[in-house]
């Protein structure tokens, strides 16, 4: 399994889970965080992966722009559309 779909699986399972489970993760990643790098790390301390890079104004209003004109085209994913991809797993 490439990182990008273990990243959408662990985004999906987020978004499926009810607060106890939000909770269990929480603590479980900041445990694996101590784990891993030996300290506590705030995750806004935590360096950048390579491929990102400040927006300037100018490319975050355009970025919202086309979010919000795939929206009105309808090319979005709707959470019914997202659960019965999930129970197709």
């Amino acid at each position: 399994m490439s990182v990008d779909q273990l990243k959408e699986r662990l985004h999906l399972r987020i978004e499926q889970a009810d607060e106890r489970m939000l909770r269990a993760l929480d603590q479980f990643a900041e445990t694996l965080i101590v784990e891993y790098y030996g300290t506590e790390e705030d995750i806004t301390v935590l360096p950048a992966p390579p491929w990102a890079k400040p927006l300037t104004e100018e490319e975050s209003v355009a970025d919202l722009q086309e979010a919000l004109a795939e929206y009105e085209r309808g090319e979005y994913t709707s959470l019914d559309d997202i659960d019965k991809k999930a129970e197709a797993w």
